[in-house]
């Protein structure tokens, strides 16, 4: 779709960064340190996160997108645009002794093919220092949906994919 073109609040484009991460960034529980943003998109959450003391790096698959983030429109919010970083990249080559405190899943594990879920699982323990925090936000919650993306997910798919590999479920 990015090659097609997307424009600002088309599509799963938000325009806006995440306003759930919004909140959890003024109720201080994001850590500070470094945050990883797979399928970051035009980059919202990339600025919303970077900050000092928080390098917030976004990953995105498709060339157009990180072009895009030059001209994300809520850039100018950045606190600290030294530290909003993004590189093209598939989320599965990353190497795992590159470590983050924070990742935000939002909407990215239901684009992908359910196939590799076990796979994001595994790459998302990896990725995340001891006693760091993954935040997902999941999209669609629905009891019946054919094919994709985004694929159907639900509270129970999450845990059944990282209780296995050491996450604790977070009130």
């Amino acid at each position: 779709m990015w090659n097609q073109g997307i424009s600002v609040g088309q599509a799963f484009d938000t325009g806006t960064p995440s306003p759930a991460l919004i909140r959890e960034l003024k109720d201080g529980r994001v850590p500070l340190g470094r945050a990883l943003i797979p399928g970051c998109g035009r980059g919202y959450d990339v600025y919303a996160l970077a900050a000092p003391g928080r390098e917030a790096f976004g990953y995105e698959l498709a060339e157009d997108a990180v072009k895009a983030t030059a001209d994300c429109p809520t850039k100018g919010d950045c606190l600290a645009m030294e530290n909003a970083k993004f590189r093209k990249g598939n989320f599965f080559d990353l190497d795992e002794l590159d470590k983050f405190d924070f990742i935000y899943d939002y909407t990215f594990l239901c684009a992908l093919d359910p196939s590799v879920r076990v796979d994001w699982a595994r790459k998302m323990s990896a990725l995340l220092v001891p006693g760091g925090i993954l935040m997902t936000l999941i999209f669609p919650i629905i009891d019946v949906k054919e094919g994709g993306p985004p694929f159907k997910v639900s509270l129970q798919l999450l845990e059944d994919l990282l209780v296995p590999q050491g996450f604790k479920k977070l009130e």
